[in-house]
């Protein structure tokens, strides 16, 4: 019987001690940018919301697979024209909500656009927490319809999905990126 105790202890410290570590702990991001669109999203399923307050500054950003060939070249087309998509920056404003805007390299220069309002939220993919980006309260048009969701999955490493459209069925398609920073502080978009 007491055998039976240091086995069950022993094995109930190694499931601390990866459960600690993360279960995404072991993911780069060269990995997360040769995973499949499923992949991610098992990744994503296993991961955390990042504090608010260590969303803080401008993020690099890359598409991930969107789910195919065509979809990967429709994607970057629709992200990267007319401006290359730099990434997303955010700044916390209170303790339970902050802002941000997405970047972009423009002729010459940054262009700073597409606020947003960010906070900790229930997910609409699984019944987990995310770092919620809701679009609505600063765009018009299309971009009112845009929300993301990021989670954490190492210090400076972060998995995001999109969503947008104004039909359920369009908000059911999902759009994997990648976040990693943050590589510079938050500016006034202006």
């Amino acid at each position: 019987m007491a055998r039976r105790n240091v086995v069950s202890i022993r094995d109930a410290r190694r499931a601390r001690e990866a459960a600690s570590s993360g279960p995404s702990s072991r993911f780069t991001a060269a990995e997360l940018k040769a995973m499949s669109i499923g992949e991610v999203l098992e990744v994503f399923r296993t991961l955390e919301a990042p504090d608010l307050g260590e969303m803080d500054g401008e993020f690099v950003a890359t598409l991930l697979d969107q789910g195919g060939p065509a979809m990967n070249v429709i994607s970057s087309f629709t992200t990267n024209v007319p401006r290359r998509w730099l990434g997303k920056a955010f700044e916390p404003v209170d303790p339970s909500e902050g802002h941000g805007y997405n970047w972009f390299q423009g002729a010459g220069h940054t262009v700073r656009r597409y606020r947003m309002k960010t906070y900790l939220g229930e997910s609409a993919v699984d019944a987990g927490r995310s770092y919620i980006l809701e679009y609505r309260p600063y765009n018009s048009g299309f971009m009112r319809s845009m929300v993301d969701e990021v989670r954490r999955v190492a210090p400076g490493l972060y998995v995001g999905l999109g969503r947008v459209g104004f039909g359920s069925w369009m908000r059911t398609r999902l759009y994997p990126f990648m976040l990693e920073g943050p590589v510079g502080p938050y500016s006034d978009p202006g």
